[in-house]
This record gives C-alpha cells, sequence and structure tokens, in this order.
C-alpha cells in the first residue's frame, strides 16, 4: 500500500523528538508548533489502517494533536486522503 509521507519515525528523528528508547516527552502545546502532512493510499482500507497506526504512534510519543478522517478526494492517483497534525518542537 504506497502512502505519499515519510516514514514517521524517519520525520519524527528528523525533528529531533525520538529519543534513544524512541519515546519522546509530552509536549505541552504552549511551547510547540504544529506540523501536519497528508496520508494517501488507494483504498479506503489502506487509509484507515495508516491513520490509526500513525495515531497510535504519535499519540504514544504525547505528540498528537488532530485529524481528519480518510476520505476519497476523486484524484486519479491515491485518492483515500487523510491529515495528521502533530506537536513539533
Amino acid at each position: 500500500m504506497p502512502r505519499i509521507t515519510r516514514k514517521l519515525g524517519a520525520t519524527l528523528a528528523a525533528a529531533g523528538l525520538l529519543t534513544a528508547g524512541g519515546v519522546a516527552a509530552a509536549v505541552p502545546a504552549q511551547a510547540a508548533t504544529v506540523t501536519s502532512y497528508v496520508i494517501a493510499s488507494a483504498t479506503s482500507s489502506g487509509c484507515n489502517s495508516a491513520l490509526q497506526g500513525d495515531i497510535h504512534d504519535l499519540k504514544a510519543q504525547g505528540i498528537y494533536k488532530n485529524h481528519t478522517p480518510c476520505t476519497n478526494t476523486g484524484a486519479s492517483s491515491y485518492p483515500w486522503r487523510a491529515q495528521v497534525w502533530y506537536y513539533a518542537v
């Protein structure tokens, strides 16, 4: 299932949010920048699966903010899309 997004771990590592143990400290909303990315998939189930996995990972790290549900945008390639927001410092 192809997705138009960088791997979450690589994105968070690049942002300096992953520690050696793989868990970042909770980031208070007042001290953080909100960043977002788009998940795109050819199928509804693929989009929902990726979305739920990413939400789980972000919540485990204490940086999840919000998301939109997977919707069919009608695009010819990877029409099922969702957006995810998380706190980045």
